[in-house]
């Protein structure tokens, strides 16, 4: 090959990487506001939560990607957007749950376990399976039937047939 070619090619060859080294963006100018790019950073960085931030447990090690410039900490866990921590959202926490409605007069919920239903007519009284757990409901306090209003009375005060 001619002198004059080689130059040609090589010449040719150089200008294909310099355009290539322009149209391709660099991964740092990737970053979104208040980021920056880094070659080995936390693997954990710090992140916001309940309206305030925190640091998590971090594997050892780094990781190549866009991370927050200082003073600035991820929006949360899936976020890509980098925060001041005074800015972290506020997440309403879940209430708690309701208490539950005061029991009827004679009533409780307050037992060991789900007692077996007793009734001033007898008839109605089965064989049950004794269910060691406390009730969620409402039951005859110990030593109260239920009578044919399902009230909790002391079988004495059952209406006489």
């Amino acid at each position: 090959m001619r002198p004059v070619s080689v130059l040609l090619l090589v010449s040719l060859s150089a200008a294909v990487v310099v355009i290539n080294a322009y149209s391709v963006p660099k991964p740092e100018n990737n970053c979104s506001d208040n980021q920056h790019w880094d070659e080995c950073g936390s693997r954990c960085p710090e992140r916001c939560y309940n309206g305030r931030h925190i640091g998590t447990p971090c594997l050892k090690g780094c990781a190549r990607g866009c991370f927050c410039n200082k003073g600035y900490m991820k929006e949360s866990e899936t976020s890509s957007h980098c925060v001041k921590p005074e800015d972290c959202p506020k997440i309403n926490p879940v209430p708690p749950p309701k208490p539950p409605a005061p029991c009827p007069k004679n009533m409780t919920r307050e037992l060991d376990c789900i007692p077996c239903t007793q009734y001033c007519d007898k008839k109605k009284n089965k064989m049950c399976p004794r269910i060691c757990k406390p009730p969620t409901e409402c039951y005859c306090k110990p030593g109260y039937v239920y009578d044919n209003m399902n009230n909790c009375v002391l079988p004495q005060d059952c209406p006489k047939k």
